[in-house]
């Protein structure tokens, strides 16, 4: 992931093969900002074993866990 000041690895939890980059980034970057979940997705992963999923919190797991912290 690139910016014009800095460059920096993206990590995940889930092993997979990058299948899609959203474009529109390089025009609009702010859209990470303001539509995270419909115009703002970074990219498309074909997973390499989607029981991984499995492993991670939901949206209603990971608000809980904000608000415990």
């Amino acid at each position: 992931l690139e910016s014009t000041k800095a460059a920096t690895d993206i990590y995940s939890q889930a092993n997979g093969i990058i299948t899609e980059v959203n474009m529109r980034l390089e025009q609009q970057p702010e859209l990470v900002n303001q539509s995270p979940e419909q115009n703002g997705w970074i990219c498309k992963i074909r997973l390499s074993n989607a029981s991984e999923i499995d492993l991670l919190m939901d949206k209603t797991g990971y608000e809980l866990f904000l608000n415990e912290a």
